[in-house]
């Protein structure tokens, strides 16, 4: 490790790679780890979302696992690694909301799930394990609200995509997840990673959410998060790289 450390600091120092960070807590990680003067920052970036031929069925599908009409919908779509994305703790709290008497059921789908035997011992019947998913965005679409209890991200592109499709944010402050939500205003934040401080941004939420615009989501995602934008960014880095670096 220390020699690979010293590896790619010589390459970066010497401007023979080019470092490109994916939020402001990545760059901040490049600039301490390998002492570099500068890095440049490009979000990650999503191509355009539009519901699939499926997502009436996903409405109803929903509809059917809602205790009651009023009930909020949070969308979880993830890979199961309980060291990254701190799934115990997502379901102590809406275990705890629904103890509280709050109306709201929690979506999870994703990767390995099927395999989490004892977290889904540990849901109460309000949470559903959806499986693994191929048409995402048609929940994120049709739910109230997205989650996220990570420990450590990058830019999650699940939180991209929830912009895309107008759904409300709650999450910890992982990450690239502080740089890209405005507390209040574009979701909202827990203040840590603790059950606690997460368990008070989804109460916020569910308090709140009709304060947030969610055209304002949409226009965040076109203005900071679209392929078109990424792709613009990545040519911009390529064209001011040194010339050898540009040479076949």
């Amino acid at each position: 490790f220390r020699l690979e450390k010293i590896i790619r600091r010589f390459f970066f120092k010497n401007g023979l790679f080019k470092v490109v960070a994916i939020s402001d807590e990545t760059k901040k990680s490049y600039l301490r780890f390998f002492s570099l003067k500068d890095v440049d920052l490009i979000y990650n970036g999503r191509s355009h979302i539009s519901k699939t031929a499926n997502y009436k069925m996903v409405v109803t599908e929903i509809e059917h696992l809602k205790p009651t009409k009023q009930s909020l919908v949070f969308c979880h779509p993830s890979r199961y690694n309980e060291k990254l994305k701190n799934h115990k703790m997502l379901i102590s709290v809406f275990n705890r909301l629904r103890k509280d008497g709050k109306d709201v059921i929690l979506l999870i789908m994703g990767e390995g799930f099927e395999n989490a035997h004892e977290l889904k011992s540990l849901a109460e019947d309000h949470i559903h394990f959806l499986g693994i998913k191929s048409n995402v965005t048609d929940y994120l679409f049709a739910s109230d609200a997205f989650c996220l209890s990570s420990r450590y991200e990058g830019m999650p592109i699940a939180l991209i995509e929830a912009f895309a499709c107008g759904c409300v944010p709650v999450c910890t402050p992982a990450g690239g997840c502080a740089d890209a939500i405005t507390h209040g205003e574009t979701g909202f934040l827990s203040k840590s990673f603790s059950e606690e401080d997460f368990y008070v941004a989804v109460c916020q939420l569910i308090l709140q959410k009709e304060t947030i615009n969610k055209e304002r989501l949409v226009n965040q995602f076109h203005e900071r998060f679209s392929m078109e934008r990424c792709a613009r960014l990545y040519m911009d880095v390529y064209k001011k790289a040194p010339r050898n670096l540009n040479d076949p």
